[in-house]
């Protein structure tokens, strides 16, 4: 297994190289590259499994490197290394394919997982020097085509090949002849020797698409690309404003409303196929919408940010999906997945509110004690309190108030001895008449007809 190294500080590759090669793999082998086209130069002679670059260098960057692999076909995996101050070149990156990434400083466990990972992967397989690249033998093809040699060079039964993993394998025994990087996949069209060697390739793969032609490369490619994108929108069309339905859907999910929510993204992405637009804007979507999401419930953008660069991160989760069924879907989950965590931490919020609340009513009810000089003790808004409050103990905030107080005062007529008068006085009643009314209220007879044993 061979793995390229590519960064501009001899100090990195040095360190990656020493971590490499003492884990005693006898059939490692380490190039190194300063940059990124020295790296291009080097993968045209020496294939790599594994190519381990920086963003951040001179000249060509990791990105573009990224992008040329891809334009060139690479068959090896590619993993980045980053900065915490990096995270969309990262995010970036693993949309363009990456495979993987590594925060600075480069943990060794990390580094020996990936690698093992790949080794995994890639058991059996041979990556081709980019020299047998399948960007070289377009050209080929395109130059022969102009001297007149076409049908006879691209007639036959075709594969159509889709996918957002740059070593996505072969199916079977197939030609590759053309290939290119579009809306965020990569597009490739397949020639299979006979019509056997096709039917078996597509028995074991039913995310190959099949079609047959003849004439020039260009009208196969436009032709590969129609047929990719059919693959794409599998949705059924539905006619409507897309971005009234992602306004509407956002504003459900920002107030918990998981019905409404889940009806307006079905609608979102029914336009969606109904607009037939790029994919690469269909797959920036869910992206809208959690920005949506975040500007009306900031309390979503804590929640995501647990999620960056997880399994349950929506933008890279949905970036790389190959229809757009697998982006709706993952859209729903995900987005109620935040939802439901937002809600959770509200409500685990407001108790605690609430028992900071009742504590404090409890220790002062004998004073003036408004609901808005509660919310203040707990720095909320009055309104919000209130509705809390009333949510979870199924009563307003002066009825309860009234209810401790009554409380407080049979407790009083039991046992102090006190006066009417001066138990009125002593729960925060400074007029008689209001205490009887409110005693009424909450017992069903007037103070002085109160028996400890009705």
């Amino acid at each position: 297994m061979r793995i390229l190294l590519v960064d501009d500080e001899p100090g990195v590759r040095s360190s990656l190289r020493a971590m490499l090669c003492g884990n005693g793999d006898g059939d490692l082998e380490v190039d190194e590259a300063g940059g990124g086209q020295a790296a291009l130069d080097l993968l045209a002679e020496r294939p790599a499994d594994l190519v381990i670059t920086d963003m951040k260098m001179p000249g060509l960057s990791g990105i573009e490197l990224i992008e040329r692999l891809r334009q060139y076909a690479y068959g090896g995996e590619v993993a980045v290394i980053s900065g915490f101050d990096d995270y969309r070149l990262v995010r970036t990156a693993m949309k363009l394919g990456a495979s993987d990434y590594l925060l600075k400083p480069i943990d060794r466990d990390e580094l020996t997982e990936l690698v093992r990972g790949v080794r995994r992967r890639r058991a059996g397989r041979e990556v081709r020097a980019l020299t047998q690249a399948p960007g070289d033998r377009l050209r080929v093809q395109m130059q022969r085509s102009l001297r007149g040699e076409r049908a006879e060079d691209i007639a036959g039964a075709f594969l159509l090949q889709v996918s957002t993993d740059m070593a996505a394998p072969a199916p079977g025994e197939a030609e590759l002849i053309l290939s290119e990087y579009r809306g965020g996949r990569q597009v490739r069209v397949w020639r299979c020797g006979s019509e056997a060697a096709r039917a078996q390739a597509l028995c074991a793969d039913r995310e190959l698409i099949a079609f047959d032609s003849a004439g020039v490369l260009g009208s196969l490619l436009e032709r590969a690309c129609r047929a990719a994108d059919d693959r794409f929108f599998d949705l059924p069309a539905r006619s409507g404003d897309a971005q009234e339905a992602l306004a509407l859907a956002a504003r459900a999910f920002a107030c918990y409303e998981e019905e409404t929510a889940c009806a307006q993204i079905d609608a979102l992405f029914g336009a969606l196929c109904a607009e037939r637009g790029s994919v690469e804007a269909a797959r920036q979507t869910p992206a809208a919408l959690l920005h949506r999401v975040q500007q009306e419930n900031s309390a979503c953008i804590r929640v995501t940010a647990r999620h960056e660069l997880t399994r349950d991160d929506l933008v890279r989760t949905t970036s790389g999906a190959p229809r757009l069924s697998a982006v709706l879907g993952e859209t729903k989950r995900l987005m109620l997945l935040y939802m439901r965590e937002v809600r959770a931490e509200m409500v685990s919020q407001d108790e605690q509110h609430l028992q900071k609340a009742i504590a404090y009513i409890n220790e002062h009810y004998a004073s003036d004690l408004s609901l808005t000089q509660v919310a203040q003790v707990l720095h909320l808004h009055p309104n919000y309190f209130s509705t809390i409050f009333t949510r979870a103990l199924g009563v307003s905030y002066s009825r309860y108030l009234r209810r401790v107080r009554i409380d407080a005062a049979c407790r009083l007529m039991q046992t102090s001895g006190m006066k009417l008068y001066e138990i009125a006085e002593a729960v925060g009643y400074h007029d008689h008449l209001q205490f009887n009314r409110a005693f009424r209220h909450e017992k069903g007879v007037p103070p002085s007809k109160y028996s400890p044993d009705r």
